[in-house]
């Protein structure tokens, strides 16, 4: 899929190292405006979270592009800097990784919104719990009295109070039992439908890919070796790592 006016994430010829080990390889990817999700599949340490980083500013770029809807994430003007926190968001494994224990969810996702200049009443926090299938009262508890799959929502929700359009999903289930873990899947369904968002899935589990993902790339020692349309990939693979990988965690049926 070529760069045009519609995308929100080019990922071009980068490659990435720390220090002098090179993780990634002239690795292409592209996001486009949602809703459409783009799974990056590959096992650990194959470098699909050293991607994820440097998407998210926190690693440079050795070499090749990263731009969010235009703008070069390593050379990101004030003004872009604020537009780029609003234009992309990132939900990690738990909750607890974005969630400051010291804060009450209220306080959390008001920072958030206060980030990027929207109003802070707890009526939108409400909204935004209500959106993520939160009772609005949770706003006043803090981090450790909720549960593994309320604190996940919180963070969706804090996620979701910039008005994303590209949400950076890394792993998002993967700490949650089987049963919270499908109703998560549900609502990162319902909010893509709903708010016309697009997903970068970092992932090992090739089930998510299949329920959330247009198209997915397999990612083997830092470099793509399978990208194309997502059922393509999972039902017909041609490379042998990709095969392999579908060999060892069978994909598990849509609910």
């Amino acid at each position: 899929m070529s760069e045009n006016a519609s995308t929100l994430l080019a990922v071009t010829n980068v490659t990435l190292a720390y220090g002098k080990k090179v993780v990634v390889d002239d690795v292409s990817l592209t996001v486009p405006a949602g809703p459409f999700g783009l799974g990056l599949i590959g096992e650990s340490g194959s470098g699909k979270t050293t991607i994820a980083r440097a998407v998210l500013g926190l690693l440079p770029v050795h070499s090749g592009e990263i731009s969010v809807a235009g703008m070069n994430v390593a050379h990101l003007t004030r003004p872009q800097r604020a537009a780029y926190r609003s234009i992309l968001q990132p939900v990690f494994q738990d909750g607890t990784e974005v969630l400051d224990p010291r804060m009450s969810v209220r306080a959390s996702i008001r920072e958030a919104l206060r980030v990027v200049g929207r109003a802070q009443h707890d009526d939108i926090v409400a909204d935004l719990l209500v959106d993520v299938g939160l009772r609005s009262d949770v706003m006043a508890l803090h981090p450790h009295q909720l549960s593994g799959g309320q604190r996940q929502r919180v963070a969706i929700a804090r996620a979701l109070a910039t008005e994303p359009r590209l949400l950076i999903l890394d792993e998002p289930t993967s700490a949650l039992d089987v049963t919270v873990q499908a109703r998560v899947l549900d609502l990162f369904e319902k909010l893509r439908a709903e708010r016309n968002l697009s997903f970068l899935l970092i992932t090992h589990n090739l089930a998510i890919v299949d329920r959330l993902c247009d198209e997915a790339a397999v990612i083997s020692a830092g470099r793509i070796v399978e990208q194309g349309p997502a059922d393509a990939i999972l039902g017909d693979p041609q490379h042998d790592y990709t095969k392999k990988l579908i060999a060892s965690v069978p994909l598990l049926e849509s609910s």
